[in-house]
């Protein structure tokens, strides 16, 4: 696997971003890969020429595709380290991941003692507008509370990363004015990588490869793609140190991103999602435009799904539920919060965690509640466990499945 070539051009959305485009080539296809990023026109002049976004991004495809990572041009000693480092936990995590070459003809060496991260450069981190981004946001805000080593400046959002590139004005629209109103610039980029129409599947594109390989990669690379503007990258956790799993950003593979000049630092995993949410419900301006679902931005919060009931059970117990104004609590009801159907065991945490949380405010319903869904979860999953062991089950299952949709989806 072998970076062809880059360019910088104007971008066809609009005059205020530029286009990266890179073409990759992935040799057991015999074809290419052609992605390509926009970002803000004033970030350009500070867009990097080295090889390190590219080691970074291209690591999962080449683990993927099991095949050799060239980079031709230079590559930073710490980050050739580090990515050495990442293969291992990635293969340990998962046996079908290889533990493939990194060729770089070119490493630049520097000493340690004498490597110094630009003290001028800022520090940026992801920014969603759900719970963890909100949560690391304010712990980096004006004090260093945070697992960061400095002060938020920059807010990066990307459109085609957890929602469609289509969600890209939405996104920037709702999130620069919250960015605006903290005093800090939102960084917003458009891509087509998980979402392009590119020939074949990719780690990128398979959204479990995505959620559960290469999505940290993914984020650590555009920020060493604007390598000459950032000297700290910081990721907001995802889940408490109670709850790991193998998971595309982790406390332990997030700061093997880093290079010399860049720092990256997973914030958060001390602290449970209620607890998160309980400093994030101390914000009118975060709880104004809080977005926590799958859904576009568009369509808002589902105030349905899994992810959305969760947090408006938090919200309940917290008892701001009046001011968290982007669900529908329309739809919110025990009823539906006790059939939940939780599909891991780290959602199986998260509604233990509430459940803990509502007795201690004496909120019954919603620990029966949500207590209930965790029984309703843990019987289905034993249930769904004897089907799929077994071939005739596991067939009969999913033939008749798409008509039990559709028969659900009628009544």
């Amino acid at each position: 696997m072998r970076l062809i070539d880059t360019q910088v051009v104007p971008s066809p959305y609009s005059n205020e971003f530029c286009r990266l485009e890179a073409e990759i080539d992935v040799e057991s296809r015999g074809e290419s890969l052609h992605y390509w990023f926009d970002f803000p026109t004033e970030v350009q002049s500070s867009l990097s020429d080295s090889g390190n976004p590219w080691a970074v991004l291209m690591l999962p495809l080449a683990c993927y595709f099991d095949e050799p990572l060239r980079i031709d041009r230079p590559l930073d000693r710490v980050l050739h380290n580090n990515l050495k480092g990442l293969k291992r936990v990635w293969s340990s995590w998962y046996p079908e991941i290889h533990r493939v070459a990194i060729e770089a003809p070119t490493i630049t060496t520097e000493d340690r003692r004498q490597a110094q991260i630009d003290p001028s450069k800022k520090t940026i981190a992801c920014f969603s507008g759900g719970i963890d981004s909100n949560f690391t946001y304010f712990r980096h805000k004006d004090q260093v509370l945070g697992d960061g080593l400095s002060t938020i400046d920059d807010l990066m959002c990307v459109a085609g990363f957890n929602t469609s590139i289509d969600d890209f004005e939405d996104m920037r629209r709702q999130l620069g004015a919250i960015a605006e109103k903290f005093g800090n610039t939102l960084v917003p980029i458009r891509t087509n990588m998980r979402y392009g129409d590119h020939g074949f599947e990719t780690p990128y594109s398979i959204g479990p490869w995505m959620e559960h390989l290469s999505h940290g990669a993914f984020l650590a690379s555009l920020v060493h793609m604007m390598g000459g503007r950032y000297k700290e990258f910081i990721i907001p956790g995802t889940n408490d140190y109670a709850h790991l799993k193998n998971w595309g950003s982790h406390p332990l593979t997030d700061p093997l991103l880093a290079a010399s000049d860049l720092i990256v630092s997973h914030d958060g995993a001390s602290f449970t999602r209620t607890e998160r949410t309980e400093r994030v419900a101390q914000s009118t301006e975060a709880l104004e435009v809080l977005h926590v679902c799958w859904q576009d931005r568009d369509i808002g919060n589902c105030s349905n799904c899994e992810k959305c009931l969760r947090t408006m059970a938090t919200l309940d117990v917290l008892g701001v539920k009046d001011r968290a104004v982007t669900f529908d609590w329309s739809r919110y009801s025990m009823e539906r919060l006790s059939r939940v159907w939780l599909r891991s065991k780290v959602a199986i945490g998260f509604f233990l965690d509430i459940a803990e949380r509502a007795e201690r405010e004496g909120r019954d319903d919603v620990a029966a509640a949500t207590n209930a869904s965790v029984t309703f979860s843990r019987r289905k999953g034993a249930v769904l466990d004897v089907i799929e062991s077994n071939t005739v089950l596991r067939t009969a299952w999913h033939t008749v499945r798409p008509l039990r949709d559709a028969l659900r989806s009628a009544g």
